[in-house]
């Protein structure tokens, strides 16, 4: 394969032009032509996190886990930093760190999935209707040379080198992308809504996002004591004892996790999940 369009062509098929979110790589020639030098730099990769989105706290709340983020690491690069304390051919620290996963001003969602970029949309209910991959990940410094050695040989990369297939993993990648989306776009001060309900005669404040999801149940008051309860809080303010001590029953703490359920339910008698 010769000449400008078959170059480009081998460009796109392999990944080659300009991409990811510090540059990434521009491509590498054949040996003994131009830029047939490989060499790396210093990039940011962000790492979704593992285990579940959310946690229940022993008092019924609902946290949300937040175990990914950014790091440094090292990749390709087109250029030569020089001197930097970088690996040869790094960019020592001038690299411009990417916005963490995001909403974008129309309402699509930005995040990346093992160094693939992808854009979400969703719908008005915040379910995901088309997913897109905006930039694959780059190459590592071992992988770039396998691009040029498949290129000298007028070989597709993913032929010769089955970890450069990129649509491997793709919709998995993808169906993660949506629950990021999903997820985030739940908790949206926009999409949260409040209800009071009463179990038991105490009070709570029940959070909601959009799609209907409990999100958090808070006791607001307690129930009042009966003619009988408030002799027993007498008798235990006299003989300075812990209330729940003397009588059980008076232990508003027993039965809490219960109650908050309940006014989960009470508030959405359905919980429904994106698929």
């Amino acid at each position: 394969m010769s000449g400008n369009g078959g170059e480009n062509a081998h460009n796109n098929q392999f990944g080659g032009r300009d991409r990811g979110p510090t540059g990434g790589i521009k491509g590498t020639s054949a040996p003994g032509g131009p830029g047939n030098s490989v060499t790396g730099g210093w990039g940011w990769s962000y790492n979704p996190g593992k285990g579940p989105v959310t946690t229940t706290l022993p008092d019924g709340s609902i946290a949300i886990n937040i175990t990914g983020g950014w790091s440094k690491t090292w990749g390709p690069s087109a250029n030569n930093g020089g001197n930097t304390g970088a690996p040869p051919g790094g960019r020592g620290d001038n690299v411009v760190k990417p916005a963490t996963p995001a909403f974008n001003p129309d309402g699509t969602f930005n995040t990346v999935i093992d160094g693939f970029q992808y854009r979400v949309i969703l719908d008005t209910s915040g379910k995901s209707i088309e997913v897109q991959q905006t930039s694959p990940r780059s190459y590592t410094q071992k992988e770039n040379l396998q691009v040029a050695v498949a290129r000298a040989n007028n070989r597709y990369p993913a032929e010769m080198f089955p970890n450069l297939d990129f649509n491997k993993g793709e919709s998995e990648r993808k169906t993660i992308a949506c629950q990021q989306a999903e997820q985030a776009w739940t908790g949206k001060p926009e999409n949260i809504r409040l209800f009071d309900e009463s179990v038991d005669g105490f009070k709570y404040q029940v959070k909601l996002n959009g799609m209907g999801e409990v999100q958090s149940v808070i006791r607001t008051a307690l129930r009042p004591y009966t003619k009988a309860g408030n002799l027993k809080v007498a008798v235990a303010k006299a003989k300075h004892k812990e209330l729940g001590e003397m009588f059980p029953e008076l232990d508003f703490n027993r039965g809490e996790p219960e109650r908050q359920q309940q006014a989960g339910h009470k508030t959405v008698p359905v919980h429904t999940w994106c698929g």
